[in-house]
């Protein structure tokens, strides 16, 4: 006989699929998308941020708490957050190097928004494309037709 404390795989597959769509990780703000990723480019930032090569901090000295490298990618919309109004689940997208701006400053209004003052650079100061899914803010996001 089976002991019925076990779960038949079913069960199980339910199971880890609730388990994995609750993780915090994959929870998206209200102004999110969540994207798998399909493709990621390498630039030499990413290589010279990793080896430590730069004037800069390294990885582990960043404030992040799983900081991954990468900022160039492309793949599907999979989830939503409560305010997206101009994205569906398998849109197509590209994501960004900066993940937000301020809008505002000069540099923004002549499109140097890496430039920006309050720039917040994927790979340095969110978690880059360098994972199978990332979190995107909706309006530096592009839609790949």
């Amino acid at each position: 006989a089976v002991d019925p404390r076990c779960h038949s795989s079913t069960e199980l597959s339910d199971t880890i699929k609730n388990s994995l769509a609750n993780l915090t990780f994959f929870l998206t703000g209200p102004d999110e998308l969540l994207v798998r990723l399909n493709i990621t480019g390498i630039c030499y930032s990413d290589i010279h941020f990793i080896r430590g090569d730069l004037d800069l901090p390294p990885m582990s000295g960043l404030s992040l708490q799983y900081p991954i490298a990468g900022h160039e990618g492309a793949g599907v919309v999979v989830k939503l957050g409560a305010n997206v109004q101009n994205w569906e689940v398998g849109d197509r997208a590209g994501i960004k190097p900066v993940w937000d701006i301020c809008g505002t400053c000069q540099l923004c209004w002549t499109g140097r928004e890496a430039f920006c003052a309050k720039s917040l650079h994927a790979g340095l100061m969110k978690p880059g494309s360098y994972q199978v899914r990332e979190k995107q803010s909706e309006w530096m996001t592009f839609m790949i037709s």
